[in-house]
């Protein structure tokens, strides 16, 4: 009886390497928050203004949609000379950047181990990486790796 071509825990490997490259890949999203001033004169953020209120539209960038609450109030933000929409883009951006350093780290240890690497074209024709494309995509993990995860 011949031998499967790979492994059942190294095929699960490499879907999750595959994956997570695909997720690399992902358009990035736009959050929309809102900065007006109230009738007393305080700045107050949210990501919905009044009515009938001009407001500063303040965009950021994340790989996903968040619907988590901004910790920092209006009244601290006013207090803190306005540093709302820089905490936001700081938190989108570390968020961002865990999402690539895990799959860097991850990419690198597929790319490291002695798995066969098999990659899927547009046509979903499926070929194997040679030991040169290895040792470029591995370079790119560790590029990549060092750039999001410290």
């Amino acid at each position: 009886m011949p031998k499967p071509f790979i492994k059942a825990s190294m095929r699960a490997t490499l879907c999750v390497l595959f994956a997570a490259t695909a997720l690399v890949a992902l358009p990035v999203q736009a959050e929309t928050f809102y900065k007006w001033k109230s009738s007393e004169g305080v700045w107050e953020y949210g990501a919905h203004p009044p009515p009938g209120i001009d407001a500063i539209e303040i965009k950021t960038t994340s790989t996903k949609a968040s619907s988590a609450p901004v910790k920092q109030t209006a009244e601290e933000a006013n207090a803190a000379g306005g540093t709302l929409e820089v905490e936001v883009k700081q938190r989108a951006k570390a968020k961002k950047n865990a999402e690539y350093c895990e799959t860097a780290t991850s990419n690198l240890e597929a790319l490291s181990s002695k798995a066969v690497i098999r990659r899927r074209d547009a046509e979903g024709n499926i070929s194997i990486i040679s030991e040169k494309e290895r040792k470029e995509e591995i370079e790119k993990a560790e590029v990549a790796k060092e750039r999001y995860c410290g």
